[in-house]
């Protein structure tokens, strides 16, 4: 999944060189920590967040295969919260 999540974003990223994936995973969950360049972050979420709901759906379908639920979250390198 991490290989899933690194392609597509690295394709709509202007500045792939600065993304950062971290990932946590328990019994029942995968968690994806997306950090990101400023300027990317809205490529990313896309309108109305349609990509990063695509995004999220896919991993989601790859997730429950294994038995798990999947989230992403972007966080933004200059503040602690999360969009």
């Amino acid at each position: 999944m991490n290989e899933l999540i690194e392609y597509i974003v690295k394709k709509l990223a202007k500045y792939p060189e600065t993304f950062q994936l971290r990932c946590q995973e328990s019994d029942r969950n995968i968690d994806f920590f997306l950090t990101l360049h400023p300027d990317d972050v809205g490529r990313v979420i896309g309108r109305q967040g349609r990509t990063i709901g695509a995004i999220r759906t896919l991993l989601n379908i790859t997730a429950n295969k294994r038995g798990k639920k999947a989230t992403l979250e972007i966080e933004n390198p200059s503040s602690p919260t999360t969009h």
